[in-house]
């Protein structure tokens, strides 16, 4: 499927970190601004009209852009929210570091330090105006 994914030429992919039906989420070199970001793209519907299709597309970029303004130190910044050949495409900061999901599976479980951890800077990001 990722061989089907279409994001504008400035963004050369240097990782799959993942690809379903929905969306595809990649490690790509930003050449434009010189860094290293994660870009999801939500492709094209293939299954919806054209007019559906189009809305759901406007409709997601309306929801997602305002992300692109939220900025504390538990989130990972969304720097911008584009549409490029009938899909659109998120592009934000990566993040260093092991997934939960990941740390999860390696455990089996998380002391109650960390997921008070987790609980407190997750509050405190969902908190920021």
């Amino acid at each position: 499927m990722v061989s089907s994914l279409k994001l504008p030429n400035r963004f050369h992919i240097t990782e799959i970190h993942g690809d379903s039906a929905l969306s595809r989420l990649v490690r790509a070199r930003d050449l434009r601004a010189d860094r290293t970001v994660i870009v999801k793209s939500l492709p094209h519907a293939d299954w919806m009209r054209r007019a559906e299709a189009r809305e759901r597309l406007l409709r997601a970029i309306e929801t997602i852009r305002p992300l692109t303004e939220l900025s504390n130190s538990h989130l990972s910044q969304v720097l911008e929210v584009g549409e490029y050949a009938e899909s659109i495409y998120m592009v934000r900061e990566p993040v260093d570091g092991i997934s939960l999901r990941d740390y999860l599976r390696r455990n089996g479980t998380a002391s109650y330090s960390l997921v008070r951890r987790i609980a407190d800077e997750t509050a405190e990001a969902l908190d920021t105006p």
